[in-house]
């Protein structure tokens, strides 16, 4: 469920949209509570002062990050527009291309193997293949999906935390010839301990989704874990603007991330686009969200072939029918 927001001043409307987790303690009822708190905190602030709006939204309302993330992704679209530049400028960055994977969810073998041909056959060449189950299987799956794409297509896989230590550890045995560019999350959040053991004798490296939603969490994790990879999602941190602060600590320590999503309309995926093109620290790309929604009342991004074409209208580019 994505929770649209629109924002008005100088004759500009600009758009912003939530998509909440149960998993990080929000929904839609919490996510439309807190924004009728901080519309009211908010009224006739400037578009442009984006980190003074998350100050006063962080005084009224901890946590929530979707529901901040809306309103950022909002002011970011506003505040273009009121410029007449897209927000990647804004952002001090250039276009570049990027390529986002296509994920694959928990299917069984022959089914993960199909649904990695369909992909390969639109264009993408990374594919994301969703793990966390059964070892044995998933080692199966992803040796299966190897074999069937061949040795130039860029393979991942991320087990949302659905490992232990030691069935990481077997996993991770058992897919060295696959060849994967990581695992992502092989342990549940909280299990620091777990993950600088399996950081420190992986053969690929560790990335991190759940256990680091903010930069305060990647400022815990640097004391336990060596060069970790972040996945960095507009959801789980509250928007652009703590998106930058956590690429501005990565940086700091010649750390590299993925842009990442939930289920998420076009319109927050236009906006993790404009954060990550002009971001050196983000290597990897996986937006693909929108392609599982049954109905989207945003529209403009433009894939072909996984690689999105630039971006240039003012604002996030993106159009909202609501």
């Amino acid at each position: 469920m994505n929770v649209f927001v629109r924002l008005e001043a100088e004759g500009r409307v600009g758009w912003g949209s939530a998509c909440p987790s149960e998993f990080f303690h929000e929904n839609e009822e919490s996510v439309i509570s807190a924004l009728r708190l901080f519309r009211r905190d908010l009224l006739g602030h400037p578009a442009s002062d984006i980190a003074g709006a998350h100050r006063i939204m962080e005084k009224r309302l901890s946590g929530s990050y979707s529901a901040k993330a809306a309103v950022d992704i909002a002011l970011h679209d506003l505040w273009g527009k009121i410029e007449e530049k897209p927000v990647w400028e804004l952002l001090g960055g250039s276009w570049r291309e990027i390529a986002t994977d296509k994920t694959i969810g928990l299917l069984d073998p022959e089914a993960t193997v199909q649904a990695a041909l369909r992909a390969m056959g639109k264009g993408f060449r990374s594919l994301k293949i969703k793990v966390g189950g059964e070892v044995p299987s998933d080692i199966d799956r992803v040796r299966r999906v190897r074999d069937a794409v061949g040795p130039k297509i860029a393979l991942r896989a991320d087990a949302n935390g659905g490992y232990t230590r030691e069935e990481a550890f077997t996993f991770l045995k058992g897919t060295e010839s696959c060849r994967l560019e990581f695992l992502e999350q092989p342990v549940p959040l909280e299990a620091l301990e777990d993950l600088r053991w399996l950081a420190d004798w992986s053969p690929v490296p560790v990335m991190l989704d759940e256990t680091v939603s903010t930069a305060g969490d990647l400022r815990l994790v640097l004391n336990y874990v060596k060069k970790p990879m972040v996945n960095i999602k507009l959801m789980k941190c509250g928007g652009v603007q703590p998106a930058l602060e956590i690429a501005d600590l990565l940086r700091t320590h010649g750390l590299s991330a993925m842009i990442g999503c939930n289920g998420e309309s076009q319109l927050s995926l236009a906006a993790a686009y404009h954060f990550a093109v002009g971001r050196d620290e983000i290597v990897y790309v996986d937006l693909d969200s929108h392609f599982n929604l049954k109905e989207d009342p945003a529209g403009g991004l433009d894939l072909v072939q996984g690689v999105l074409r630039e971006l240039r209208a003012p604002g996030l580019g993106i159009s909202v029918s609501l």
